[in-house]
């Protein structure tokens, strides 16, 4: 993705998405998870050998669960001997789908900003019709 990659990942990212998470998440923690997933379908990338937050997914019942995340999430803090952050798989894809929609009707409303995701859409596998 290189470095103009990830900072717009970032940049994108702390606009579009973690608004929409009730988690203390940032843009470079996403990036992060990203990475970790992507390169070695772990929780662990180059970034969080450096000092990075760590992510965790979970999946289930967030709700019957909060305590038991709570205690999951100190006993992997000490294990680690850093942050770790345990987010619901549910609500990342959800905040990532209202955040793509955002976007695009960001993107659908300002010339500028249409006129750049054009530009890069070409470099894209799918069509996109504006």
């Amino acid at each position: 993705m290189g470095n103009t990659g990830r900072q717009c990942f970032i940049k994108w990212a702390n606009k579009y998405v973690t608004p929409k998470l009730d988690y203390s998440v940032s843009g470079e923690d996403l990036y992060n998870a990203r990475c970790a997933i992507l390169h070695t379908l772990w929780i662990e990338s180059d970034m969080s050998n450096r000092g990075a937050n760590l992510i965790v997914y979970r999946s289930g019942r967030k709700k019957m669960d909060l305590e038991l995340n709570e205690m999951h999430s100190k006993i992997l803090k000490k294990i680690a001997n850093r942050d770790i952050i345990i987010l619901w798989i549910d609500d990342l894809i959800s905040a990532f789908n209202e955040a793509t929609n955002e976007c695009l009707d960001d993107i659908y409303n300002d010339t500028q900003l249409k006129k750049n995701f054009l530009a890069r859409a070409n470099k894209m596998i799918i069509d996109f019709q504006l």
